[in-house]
């Protein structure tokens, strides 16, 4: 058993290698949004000072520098910091960003800050627990009138049908190079069932309007709540399919001043209706397969907290009843 700083030091070191920094910034649609947020309100960039949290190359805290931010504090406490402090130095924007490596929870600043912009996001939107520092981060520096940079977070699910998706994990198992290998089935099963998988999944396999069961205003949430939560949701569906599981995804929204009612705000989304992402989505198998009707509803609670042994894994519970079955159908995950 691992303690939280051993868990911490290998969350850490995960960001030591160029190739996951590379993923990220590829993902044109990540990339583009936050820059296009922040280039969008560079009225309210303009000569104030930014705190970017797990700066990581340092690539928003640049996008903050060319909307006329006057000082970018680019945080990050893994290794890479120190590359993105060389970035810096070689593009010659050592008087706006200032790199510094270390924990939000254990560095200070030489002053309070008005803009917070940080990529938290993680599989599940919460796994990793990151958005935890965040918002340490916003209760040491932030002015009461600053502003979050996504500015809200919001959770969705539907029903998903995907036979092949079975086939795939699960019964290629049958032959494996003309190899009988059903005795793995039952492990596979497991294995996969435990365990939240990543993957893109198509459009047209969903089969419901997406329910959104949770959102995090980033302004005003603690990081009490952010250890466990309960909420409802309730989808209907929308043809007859043999249901195998729940997709969930997230949107993130870059608002400035004016809120809701930003006619410049900006929508970062890992539906399966946008473009892909390095997200993909989130996929919750159930343990047999649905035969569900048109129109039927599928209802319940979908209970989130932060997992004992390692507070950066997610426990995730649902409990629902469907139309016409006679039991309630519960499900356990551990996401790690």
């Amino acid at each position: 058993k691992y303690s939280a700083k051993e868990h911490d030091d290998y969350y850490f070191d995960s960001y030591n290698h160029s190739s996951i920094h590379e993923e990220m910034i590829k993902d044109r649609n990540r990339t583009n949004a936050y820059r296009d947020a922040i280039l969008k309100h560079a009225d309210e960039f303009r000569g104030k000072v930014v705190a970017d949290v797990g700066c990581g190359t340092g690539i928003l805290s640049f996008f903050c520098a060319e909307a006329g931010a006057r000082t970018v504090y680019a945080i990050d406490a893994s290794g890479i910091a120190d590359y993105a402090r060389q970035i810096v130095e070689c593009n010659k924007k050592s008087d706006v960003i200032k790199v510094i490596k270390g924990k939000v929870e254990e560095i200070e600043l030489p002053e309070k800050v008005d803009i917070i912009v940080s990529e938290w996001m993680g599989y599940f939107l919460v796994f990793e627990s990151m958005l935890d520092s965040v918002i340490v981060a916003r209760d040491k520096w932030l002015k009461p009138d600053g502003i979050m940079y996504p500015a809200t977070a919001h959770m969705y699910l539907c029903p998903i049908t995907d036979d092949q998706y079975l086939a795939d994990k699960i019964y290629w198992w049958k032959n494996v190079y003309g190899i009988n290998m059903t005795p793995m089935i039952p492990f596979a099963k497991k294995s996969w069932l435990d365990e939240p998988a990543v993957d893109p999944i198509e459009p047209e396999l969903c089969l419901s309007e997406p329910c959104c069961f949770k959102t995090f205003d980033i302004k005003n949430v603690d990081v009490a709540h952010l250890k466990g939560w309960t909420e409802a949701f309730k989808v209907t569906t929308t043809t007859w399919a043999n249901v195998c599981g729940f997709v969930v995804f997230f949107d993130v929204d870059f608002e400035g001043k004016l809120g809701a009612a930003d006619p410049n705000k900006v929508t970062l989304s890992t539906s399966p209706h946008a473009g892909p992402t390095h997200w993909k989505q989130t996929v919750l198998m159930l343990p047999s397969v649905m035969e569900l009707d048109a129109e039927t509803s599928m209802e319940g609670t979908i209970a989130v907290k932060q997992n004992v042994e390692n507070p950066r894994w997610v426990d995730i519970e649902m409990d629902f009843k469907t139309d016409g079955l006679p039991h309630p159908t519960k499900r356990n995950f551990i996401f790690k």
